[in-house]
């Protein structure tokens, strides 16, 4: 698969245009549309025999905030920044010995290409996810939805009202972080 940016910035906001929806108000019939109106089909993906190095690295050169660990053709886990920062860095983990599998999130929850955004939504709600692969009917990997892709959907149905906000100049009392 090939390799698509995933920060704010470095998405055409038209590439939601063909959304359907209600002159930009939001309806249940948004979140009810098939998860693949959303998703992404340029995905990073590793081995599940990599070293977590090749996955920091494949998640870097690809600005993703996870590979999705593909074993003969299918999907057999998700590695994220997450993992990176819980699982290895606070045990003093060499990433370049480490392996992937060992350290990824096995069989993770997926949906369809026919699953609603709702259905997406709440497998990212309930279990704290920020990532759902999406899986094909046989059950090969067809793409990814992120949280960020639902963000830049309701930035489209509210368009108007969130591009011309102005900014504001008084954030309230500084506070310090951390104390």
């Amino acid at each position: 698969m090939t390799q698509a940016h995933e920060f704010e910035g470095d998405h055409d906001p038209s590439e939601l245009e063909d959304i359907p929806h209600q002159g930009g108000g939001l309806g249940l019939e948004t979140i009810k549309q098939p998860i693949r109106n959303i998703m992404r089909t340029d995905v990073g993906t590793i081995r599940p025999d990599a070293t977590v190095h090749e996955a920091i690295h494949e998640m870097a050169k690809g600005h993703y905030g996870c590979v999705l660990v593909v074993d003969a053709g299918r999907l057999a886990g998700i590695f994220s920044e997450r993992d990176v920062v819980t699982r290895l860095l606070d045990r003093d983990k060499d990433t370049k010995v480490e392996l992937v599998r060992d350290h990824m999130t096995m069989e993770p929850e997926s949906a369809t290409l026919d699953d609603e955004i709702a259905y997406a939504l709440n497998i990212m709600s309930v279990g704290g996810f920020r990532h759902v692969p999406v899986c094909d009917p046989a059950g090969g990997l067809a793409g990814i939805v992120s949280i960020r892709d639902i963000a830049r959907l309701l930035v489209d149905h509210f368009r108007e009202e969130i591009l011309t906000l102005a900014p504001k100049t008084d954030h309230g009392p500084k506070t310090q972080h951390g104390g």
